[in-house]
């Protein structure tokens, strides 16, 4: 029964998700693989912000609450999809006219595309049998959910010593979409397993592969988007945090699946529901770890360049910023309430600094990047295409998520070299898993510049 209950736990996210992405994509006639892989995340999204709301308000956490939070999120969206009229679903998202051929191609797929389930079979496996192993997962956000579930819920009364998780939470200004994963999945198993509680994390790893994959696949043959779904599978750090219970994978998906849509809007334009879906998922970024605050700052200036240069007008852009800010003011609002801060420094508006600056770091943060196996040849690749691939870059709409990728780097450099955070570079802590948060979007980038320089342009498959 164990298993059919997490099968549950793991499916009512994915279908409500699902549902969201069907209606608001509707009009771009995104794939029903496209929808179930950003349905996943969605879903959890939405199961960890309900279930905040519905503590918030006194309700005390169990399996039917958890579920029905994110089924209230996502009946409207039901409703209005079943209204919808004229809608033939589920139609493929290129044509396949004109089929590659050749004895060659075919091995070349098959042995891509056994490699790639190899990959994920291990994951699904280890990250189903394999107990939460490292200090900083369970540290930073699996005490706190273990916490929460024996307590059903959030610990939000101010005379209790554990109030919030304190005790058990390292920083207690750390989002709450892991957390509440892991709550979540103890309170539908009814028991707090380390292994199984962290289900998420493979299937985070699998819907990031697929949501990579059928983007690509929008852009170019089928076989080119295998060939680079294939090294991103391949990324050691990448499939190492599908198998823990860290928040690094989860905010590399919404990075990655809100960049995806952004994208989507810029090339191909399309109904405001695009924009509000990608303004969701950046902000359910935020809602996984700190460093998502910047990323969605970041992609939301970005969009607002992109309509001010397009003259889409600044209207334009709001169908993004206000569902992203609808998700995620009341937590920044409670955070601040509560004056527990955005960082490591345990207070709101304060920062670790230091007296100097750690300028070391610049040829250290270079070696992690480029010299070290954790993220296969992805960065590499990526200097390589942005050198010889620049001038598309500047010429095309690549360059609005290239500014994404370029200011969190920039970002992530300024902490390191002005705060305490600096340890995170010398003592190799941190830095891996920061960077990990935009490996695939790095990887998606220098696919788009390697596929619009020409090298690979047509589409029909």
């Amino acid at each position: 029964m164990t298993w059919l209950w997490l099968i549950i736990a793991l499916a009512v996210p994915t279908v409500c998700g699902f549902v969201t992405a069907s209606y608001l994509l509707a009009v771009q006639r995104a794939g029903i693989f496209f929808r179930l892989f950003l349905g996943f995340g969605l879903g959890m999204g939405f199961m960890a912000m309900g279930s905040f709301f519905l503590n918030l308000a006194g309700v005390q956490f169990s399996f039917i609450v958890m579920c029905l939070a994110q089924v209230i999120i996502a009946s409207p969206f039901l409703v209005l999809l079943l209204r919808r009229r004229g809608m033939n679903d589920d139609s493929p998202q290129l044509s396949s006219q004109n089929k590659e051929s050749g004895i060659l191609k075919t091995v070349f797929a098959a042995v891509l595309i056994f490699a790639i389930a190899i990959k994920v079979c291990f994951v699904l496996y280890s990250g189903l049998a394999r107990p939460i192993y490292s200090h900083d997962a369970w540290s930073n956000w699996s005490a706190g959910a273990k916490l929460f579930y024996y307590n059903n819920g959030l610990l939000l009364d101010n005379a209790s010593e554990f109030f919030f998780g304190r005790g058990y939470r390292m920083y207690m200004g750390h989002p709450l979409i892991t957390p509440l994963a892991q709550t979540y999945l103890s309170a539908a198993i009814g028991d707090f397993n380390e292994a199984l509680v962290k289900a998420w994390a493979p299937f985070y790893f699998i819907s990031t592969l697929g949501i990579f994959y059928f983007a690509l696949r929008k852009e170019t043959m089928w076989l080119t988007a295998l060939v680079f779904t294939f090294f991103l599978s391949a990324a050691p750090l990448f499939s190492y945090h599908a198998l823990d219970a860290y928040a690094d994978l989860p905010l590399a998906f919404y990075v990655l699946a809100g960049s995806v849509l952004m994208w989507e809007f810029m090339e191909r334009g399309g109904k405001p529901g695009v924009l509000a879906l990608s303004g969701l998922l950046f902000a359910m970024g935020a809602f996984t770890k700190n460093e998502g605050i910047p990323y969605m700052a970041f992609a939301g200036s970005s969009l607002l360049v992109f309509c001010i240069v397009n003259k889409k007008g600044l209207k334009t852009a709001l169908f993004w910023i206000l569902p992203a800010l609808l998700y995620i003011a009341p937590w920044i609002i409670f955070k601040s309430g509560l004056n527990i801060g955005f960082g490591h420094a345990g207070e709101a508006g304060k920062m670790n600094w230091i007296n100097g600056l750690h300028l070391e770091i610049f040829p250290l943060y270079i070696k992690e990047l480029f010299l070290t196996l954790n993220f296969g040849f992805i960065f590499p690749f990526f200097a390589v295409m942005t050198l010889f691939g620049l001038r598309k870059v500047l010429t095309s709409n690549i360059k609005y998520l290239y500014a994404v990728i370029a200011l969190m780097m920039a970002t992530f450099l300024f902490i390191y070299i002005t705060t305490f955070d600096f340890k995170a570079v010398t003592e190799r802590t941190g830095i891996n898993r920061n960077i990990m948060t935009f490996i695939p979007l790095s990887l998606f980038i220098a696919s788009l510049i390697y596929i619009k320089s020409g090298r690979d342009d047509d589409k029909s498959a």
